[in-house]
């Protein structure tokens, strides 16, 4: 369950997450519903009040007995991808923001509005130009997190990052379909952050698609990152601070085993090694 702990670990420490939930505003909204199901965010509400009142240590169970109820393939004691979890934990999140606003007389239905929205969520500009016929179409979506590629000679965050967001070229089997052209043509396409999220998650894709290998390697990243370079929007202050690192421990280099560890910052900016029941107390500054 280690890769539900660190997960766990790391939104305990996300200060507009817990803000909302020290409120107990979840759980009194739903007291006023018939009888409710099992619910991610109540639990997840209780462990944050909790920790706040000195408890500890404080165990989890009441999320990992219920693992199934989160996603479909998840099961106590299993090797499981702290990166999915985490992707289903806010779904269910989500889910209960939306289940929360129908029960408002002027609630607003529209995912864009939710307090995880607000956190978490940002936009992707996808803009793809067609080589034939020079025509351009232009795509906005929802994000929340950025998955970046740190194969080849990628040794920094920024650079990491650069790559994410230079011009591709779709070609050979991956063409473009233009709706002008009507065919499959050569293109170049272009992602940029249109809107940078308050709270900004990135992934390191060490997990190569269709292998069982680990990219075991050194990647840098600062204490604080700027998103501007690689924004298209009018953000004109997308810099961030670093506050929580997660951490695959392979075995055998392998990407389908090992143990999860995290780094978090508390308040008062000091930072914790926490390995499931153990926390330790880091004298540097930041863990890269």
């Amino acid at each position: 369950s280690c890769y539900a702990n660190v997960v766990l670990q790391c939104l305990t420490f996300t200060r507009p997450l817990t803000a909302y939930l020290l409120e107990g505003l979840h759980s009194r909204i739903l007291l006023l519903g018939p009888k409710k199901e099992w619910c991610f965010t109540c639990e997840f509400e209780s462990l944050v009040m909790l920790a706040k009142k000195g408890k500890s240590p404080l165990s989890p169970i009441g999320i990992l007995s219920h693992l199934h109820n989160i996603g479909s393939n998840f099961g106590h004691g299993q090797e499981e991808d702290a990166h999915e979890f985490l992707r289903y934990a806010i779904d269910c999140m989500q889910s209960a923001c939306l289940k929360e606003a129908r029960k408002k007389p002027d609630g607003l239905l529209a995912d864009e509005t939710t307090l995880i929205q607000q956190i978490f969520g940002g936009y992707l500009r996808s803009k793809i130009r067609c080589s034939r016929c020079k025509g351009k179409s232009e795509r906005c979506e929802r994000m929340m997190d950025v998955t970046v590629e740190i194969d080849g000679n990628i040794s920094t965050l920024d650079e990491a990052l650069l790559r994410f967001t230079s011009t591709e070229i779709l070609d050979g089997e991956n063409k473009y379909e233009c709706d002008r052209c009507k065919s499959y043509e050569r293109a170049k396409k272009k992602l940029t952050i249109l809107e940078a999220p308050n709270v900004l998650t990135i992934v390191l894709k060490r997990f190569q698609s269709g292998k069982f290998g680990k990219l075991n390697k050194d990647v840098r990243f600062p204490e604080y990152l700027n998103l501007a370079p690689y924004m298209s929007g009018d953000d004109k202050s997308p810099v961030y601070r670093l506050y929580a690192v997660i951490v695959h421990i392979d075995v055998m280099n392998a990407s389908f085993s090992g143990h999860y560890v995290c780094y978090v910052k508390d308040t008062q900016s000091k930072w914790y090694k926490i390995n499931d029941s153990e926390v330790f107390y880091l004298l540097n500054s930041c863990p890269n």
